[in-house]
């Protein structure tokens, strides 16, 4: 581990030496304890670099004349070190070339006529990532990489933050509990825990407790016996048998009931359970993993969650942040998303999609960006990602304004069609729209609605069922 005592020695390189933009650069990693060495040229960056321990390289380009140079040097720089972090300051870059420096791996891009906002954050996750690339074993490294762990994507100092927890529980046989709201990838941390723990070789199990109607999900993860229940014409394994010596992921637990709260206490202290209808005890080896967007302490506190079980799920709690708290994140899973998803069709995204994307406020997380991404791709043209609508304009609102979601140009379009004047119309729309930004899932569309699973749940059959009707007639 490299230890500096003093200053941590970084690389500039300016194509304007003297400017506003250029002094709030220099003064913002000067506060950061950081001790600048300026390049002339891209070539003496790469000589400096080679001769001396620097451990990150600014590059502060206003221009697009020295788009050549900024890939050149991309591609020399990660040529001998892919974990060195690049950070871009930019006035504009043509979408293709931003498009390939990420590609490249920069670790991001700052907008010099945001930089008062972008600086601050883009330098605490740069300090953060350092510190992990020192302190990470040799093993846990070589996931690492500069915009992201494994398959996670995202460099913000919350992400860094995340992917140290992680290394130190990667090969460590501990429950733990991932909590975060919709969308923001929990299940992903959890496939990445089990595909890197000594229990790789055998199954990953996952249930979603929200979607499972409750009078089934005991025999979902506990299996039952022949005529154990009406419709039971054979025995059934459940999730924890078939995850045996394996892993069990338990998505949205909060949803599940007391009564099985208390089953579930159980298996976990005692590492036995029993069938439904039998009275045999079986014993199972599973490491669990559970997730959640629900504040359990709150659960807790309104007597609907164990506070018992929460203490032995909550081993190892990890944490995801929404994305509209890492702005950057979204970028880079824009960029991401282009590569894995277009074939080589699409070479960037626009500025207007970029500065939607930095802007708006993801309430549905990374499901709602790539649903969002999907849209342009299909109304797109190329060979720049766009957004569909033409005049909408991002830039019209300020996602860090409370009252943002009221001031966005496109908020028309979230408004009830003219035609409903009964509140029975009114409520079905309403039930309509959240369902569909919340990709289907009732735990959250309940919980935006303020009403419980089980309303939602009626009110969606009553709906079908009037449905089914009109279509007979």
């Amino acid at each position: 581990m490299t230890a500096y005592p003093e200053k941590i020695p970084v690389l500039l390189w300016s194509t304007e030496a003297q400017d506003k933009g250029n002094s709030a650069l220099r003064n913002g990693i000067l506060d950061r304890n950081m001790q600048i060495t300026d390049a002339k040229d891209p070539e003496h960056c790469l000589q400096l670099l080679r001769s001396e321990d620097f451990r990150a390289l600014f590059i502060y380009s206003v221009s697009n004349a020295e788009g050549w140079k900024l890939d050149t040097l991309m591609h020399a720089v990660h040529s001998s070190d892919m974990l060195f972090p690049v950070i871009l300051v930019s006035q504009e870059l043509s979408p293709e070339l931003l498009h390939a420096l990420y590609r490249s791996g920069l670790f991001d891009a700052l907008s010099l006529q945001n930089l008062d906002t972008e600086l601050t954050p883009a330098l605490n996750a740069l300090l953060q990532f350092i510190r992990n690339r020192d302190s990470f074993p040799p093993e846990a490294l070589q996931l690492f990489h500069t915009q992201g762990y494994g398959p996670l994507t995202g460099n913000s100092e919350s992400m860094q933050k995340l992917y140290a927890l992680l290394v130190r529980v990667l090969d460590r046989d501990l429950t733990v509990s991932i909590f975060g709201d919709s969308g923001t990838g929990k299940e992903i941390v959890a496939r990445f825990l089990h595909h890197y723990s000594k229990r790789s070789e055998k199954r990953f199990v996952t249930i979603n407790c929200a979607a499972v109607p409750e009078a089934l999900l005991e025999s979902e993860l506990f299996g039952h016996e022949k005529g154990a229940f009406t419709g039971a014409n054979s025995e059934r394994i459940g999730k924890f048998e078939y995850a045996h010596e394996g892993s069990l992921f338990l998505d949205e637990i909060g949803e599940m009931s007391l009564p099985l709260q208390a089953k579930l206490l159980r298996i976990i202290e005692t590492a036995q359970f029993e069938r439904v209808g039998s009275n045999e005890s079986r014993n199972v080896n599973v490491r669990l993993i559970t997730a959640t967007n629900r504040d359990l302490e709150k659960e807790v506190e309104k007597g609907q969650f164990r506070r018992d079980l929460l203490f032995r799920i909550s081993v190892f709690p990890l944490h995801l942040s929404s994305l509209n708290q890492r702005h950057h994140d979204a970028v880079l899973l824009t960029h991401r998303f282009i590569d894995r998803n277009t074939y080589g069709e699409y070479t960037g995204i626009s500025s207007k999609l970029s500065a939607y994307v930095c802007r708006n406020i993801w309430e549905g997380n990374i499901r709602e960006l790539e649903n969002t991404l999907t849209r342009c791709l299909v109304m797109g043209k190329g060979p720049v990602l766009d957004l569909e609508d033409d005049d909408f304009d991002p830039l019209a609102f300020d996602p860090l304004s409370s009252h943002a979601a009221l001031t966005r140009t496109d908020s028309a379009v979230t408004l009830p069609p003219p035609e409903i004047e009964k509140i029975s119309d009114m409520e079905k729309w309403l039930i309509d729209r959240v369902m569909k930004r919340a990709a289907g899932n009732i735990s959250e569309a309940a919980r935006r609605l303020g009403i419980s699973r089980v309303a939602l749940y009626r009110k969606l059959a009553a709906e079908e069922a009037e449905n089914t009707a009109e279509d007979a007639d």
